[in-house]
């Protein structure tokens, strides 16, 4: 395991305080259509036509990079695919993972590291149920996030009633490597999962406390509170139904007891009114035991139908979907950044370092759609300087014109289609 286990007794409690503000993520939330007009919005109208044609080579260079990537993965994948009958259980996964990883962090995914982790199993699930996750039937867990944001939600304390509002941390996506092991301790679970294979998942909009429900073996648990409001009410009815429904049959039982044992001289006489009563009280006893049976299980489904509706909003893609679907927001990313480092620096026309690059780009992002963002500088630079879009003076950078640019990536489209000897 290499991720995220929860000590055995952790405090299990419910965020109170409130939060702080969280760190900018190199998430860039907008799409390439608007950022692109935003860029070329000043441009005179022929370089507006070059503009765009910049962007259709940009993009279809980074797609083919890309591409490169998913036959990788599908390579990898293979042995460890649960759609595909497949023997070799003991086949590397190292490879999987490498590219994987690599592709989550071209779409500005993070991983979810231990401390993190820890904190969001300790806390109390929104959806108000106790959740557990055993993790010995996993070789390895990978969990990685996007998007992350405060929000805020009223949650009941009793009932429907007593409301607070409460904050916490929701992840736009969030992306997960399971690799189940060969020999599975849970048998629910092997009837879904094959031992042995890796199981991909994606999931939008999760909250932190929630993560737990992810897990393909998650076991619904009662919380302390569910069973004093199922338990208290039971006690109290049993204790009723005691005193005025099975006293006439307590006391002939007691008899018979104490008469059979020895306790008492007086013998007891079993007609056909004693049986009945006897009957009745145990009839009696034992509806109200299949009642109190039926409302726990009641409840158990109640959380049950909750856990599944949530899973089934909240799943956005599985296994081989999971990295097609993750290559394509890879490319977006990079496409996001060559446009936003490239068009800023040709707008300045002047020489610029990363450093200062980087910060004045955050502030005209914020300036112009009102977005915090961390701008991966080191990123968008090694990929301006590999797609020829820039010089390099002893000052810093400078942008190429727009014409240059697109000769340089025009020469490189054509160069990867050259027949080599």
């Amino acid at each position: 395991m290499s991720q995220g286990i929860p000590e055995p007794g952790m405090t299990v409690h419910m965020q109170k305080k409130k939060l702080n503000n969280i760190d900018a993520a190199n998430y860039i939330p907008l799409s390439n259509a608007d950022i692109l007009s935003q860029c070329i919005a000043k441009l005179k109208a022929p370089d507006i036509e070059k503009a765009k044609t910049f962007f259709k080579l940009v993009k279809n260079q980074i797609h083919l990079e890309f591409h490169q990537k998913i036959e990788e993965l599908d390579q990898n994948y293979a042995p460890f695919n649960p759609n595909v009958p497949n023997d070799n259980v003991t086949a590397d996964s190292s490879e999987l993972a490498k590219n994987l990883k690599y592709s989550l962090i071209k779409a500005n995914y993070r991983e979810l590291g231990q401390e993190e982790l820890d904190q969001a199993f300790a806390e109390t699930s929104l959806l108000k149920i106790r959740l557990h996750v055993d993790f010995s039937d996993y070789k390895q867990t990978i969990l990685y996030a996007r998007g992350e944001s405060i929000h805020k939600e009223q949650v009941a304390l009793f009932g429907k009633f007593f409301k607070r509002e409460i904050e916490f941390i929701n992840y736009d996506s969030v992306v997960m490597l399971l690799h189940l092991k060969a020999d599975i301790g849970d048998i629910s679970l092997e009837e879904f999962c094959t031992p042995g294979s890796i199981v991909l998942k994606m999931f939008q909009n999760v909250p932190k406390a929630d993560l737990e429900m992810l897990f393909p073996n998650t076991k619904i648990r009662m919380r302390l509170k569910d069973k004093f409001m199922i338990g208290i009410p039971a006690l109290v009815s049993g204790i009723v139904i005691a005193v005025t429904k099975l006293g006439t049959s307590f006391i002939l039982l007691g008899t018979l007891v104490g008469f059979w044992l020895g306790f008492s001289d007086e013998p007891v006489t079993l007609n056909k009114t004693s049986l009945l009563v006897l009957l009745a009280g145990f009839g009696t006893l034992g509806g109200y035991l299949w009642k109190q049976i039926r409302g726990f299980k009641n409840k158990k489904l109640e959380f049950t139908q909750k856990l599944t509706k949530n899973l089934y909003f909240r799943n956005l893609d599985n296994n081989e979907g999971v990295y097609y679907r993750l290559i394509n927001e890879a490319e977006k990313e990079e496409c996001k950044e060559v446009l936003l480092a490239y068009f800023y620096l040709l707008h300045s026309n002047t020489v610029k370092k990363p450093r200062e690059l980087d910060k004045e780009l955050e502030q005209w992002i914020n300036e112009t759609w009102g977005l915090t963002i961390d701008f991966d500088i080191e990123d968008a630079m090694e990929k301006l300087i590999r797609l020829e879009l820039v010089k390099k003076l002893d000052d810093g950078f400078v942008a190429l014109s727009l014409d240059d640019a697109i000769q340089n990536l025009d020469r490189q489209w054509d160069n990867y289609f050259v027949f080599k000897v």
